[in-house]
């Protein structure tokens, strides 16, 4: 597992599959983290399937930190998914969210049209 230092958070994730794929990232619903079952298996299909998969953990949930600042945690975590992309230079990236992480995926997109 891998951090990254995103707006003063850390943030937790893995990469799966080579560096020339399409990336994807995936951003698990509820607080289901990466490890919770079928989200290192789908990037694991995505990477077999020539993608450049990336799973993380969400600020407040497994192993990023903690944070309680901005308008609300939603849009928290949308800057900081967005703040991933940038970090890792996988924009244009297709961002994949599952329940509450569609929600934070729908965010990121739509105050960052140019990350997907």
């Amino acid at each position: 597992m891998a951090r990254a230092q995103i707006n003063g958070i850390g943030i937790a994730y893995e990469v799966h599959g080579k560096s020339n794929g399409q990336p994807v990232i995936l951003t698990p619903g509820g607080r289901f983290t990466m490890d919770a079952p079928g989200i290192r298996e789908m990037a694991t299909a995505l990477a077999d399937a020539g993608k450049l998969a990336v799973i993380y953990d969400r600020p407040n949930c497994g192993q990023s930190d903690v944070c309680l600042s901005g308008p609300s945690e939603s849009e928290m975590q949308a800057e900081a998914l967005a703040g991933l992309i940038r970090h890792l230079g996988l924009d244009p990236t297709a961002i994949i969210g599952g329940s509450g992480g569609s929600r934070v995926s729908m965010l990121a997109a739509a105050r960052n049209p140019a990350l997907c």
